[in-house]
């Protein structure tokens, strides 16, 4: 979000309106672009006229750390600002583009020990009670968590409680980032900064939902769960991930992730729509239903070990679950869509 500072001190009186809202409106598109960013962003915009009747338009825009300047002259306040507001945009944009490639050439582990390189510069800015600073470390680091706290806000956006689960992750982010300050110097010393940051973050989802008055209408058990047909499933409650769909298939040396806990889990990823027209449709729109219809706490431990790539004491951490609860959903959950595939495949 931007907080916006306007100077036009040294502007004639009757340009200072029209003046003030096109500067808000320019601010607005730049700010379209910062939704999926829970911190403020501060855009200053200073402007004046000289003797000689030319004008100067500066923007200054605080982003992440980084400060992008503009500073243009023109024979009229509107040519100037137009022709600064052009460049800071452009400057930004490609900033961004830069950010976004360089994000997604990292793999998922290269991203996680990113951010647990960062407890170092958290922990002198937590001492120093620097929470601008503080964010601004860490921010960059939580797009897992963004989307892993979307793909649980969609879960109750199906059942009619939210409307925009994307304006509400940037809540809960930034609510985890400000608990994770304030506990910092409580953190335990033997729990990875990221299974910490997860663990805040679920306290922070349970909380948004039982204020929102959340009533799960998952199934609360998983035998009610396992005797249901999933043919007489609702095919409006599936839940469209943006990025990632599970769809179970048979099991190879580069899928199948081993732990030190014995349990062979598949990896379960794939770019495959539910419109999509392929011959395994029919199969990816029952494991979605599968998936949209679990109790819960057997989603997140799923979504956590295979997708998020959590060993299962860092699911039970994060959960605050006993390991060997987890063990059994992993195995329960996994294999269970085996044989809604395989059931699916025979017929």
């Amino acid at each position: 979000m931007i907080i916006l500072q306007v100077y036009y001190d040294k502007l004639p009186k009757e340009l200072r309106p029209d003046f003030e809202a096109k500067v808000e409106e320019k601010a607005a598109i730049l700010n379209k672009y910062l939704h999926t960013y829970p911190h403020e962003t501060i855009l200053k915009v200073n402007a004046e006229k000289f003797k000689n009747s030319e004008f100067i338009v500066e923007t200054n825009l605080f982003f992440n750390s980084k400060n992008f300047f503009i500073k243009k002259t023109a024979r009229s306040l509107k040519q100037a600002l137009e022709m600064a507001f052009t460049d800071l945009k452009q400057n930004f944009l490609q900033h961004l583009e830069h950010e976004r490639q360089n994000h997604h050439t990292l793999s998922r582990e290269e991203r996680s020990t990113l951010l647990n390189e960062a407890i170092q510069d958290l922990g002198v800015f937590a001492q120093a009670q620097d929470l601008r600073a503080f964010t601004d470390r860490i921010v960059p680091l939580l797009d897992d968590l963004k989307r892993y706290m979307k793909r649980n806000l969609k879960s109750a956006k199906e059942r009619g409680i939210i409307k925009e689960p994307t304006s509400q992750v940037n809540d809960i982010v930034q609510t985890t980032i400000e608990r994770a300050f304030e506990q910092f110097p409580s953190k335990p010393d033997d729990e990875r900064l990221e299974t910490w940051i997860y663990g805040l973050a679920h306290t922070v989802l349970d909380e948004y939902l039982q204020e929102e008055r959340f009533e799960d209408t998952n199934f609360e058990s998983w035998e009610e769960f396992a005797d249901t047909d999933l043919d007489e499933v609702d095919e409006t409650l599936i839940v469209e991930y943006e990025f990632e769909s599970y769809v179970p298939q048979k099991p190879t040396d580069k899928d199948i992730q081993t732990t030190d806990t014995g349990i062979d889990v598949t990896g379960i990823e794939a770019d495959v729509s539910v419109n999509q027209q392929s011959d395994n449709e029919k199969q990816v729109r029952k494991v979605r239903q599968a998936l949209r219809q679990l109790p819960r706490k057997s989603r997140s431990v799923f979504d956590l070990y295979t997708l998020e790539g959590f060993s299962v004491d860092e699911v039970a951490r994060i959960l605050d679950m006993e390991e060997e609860e987890v063990k059994e959903t992993i195995t329960r959950v996994k294999n269970y869509l085996t044989e809604a595939v395989t059931k699916d495949t025979n017929k």
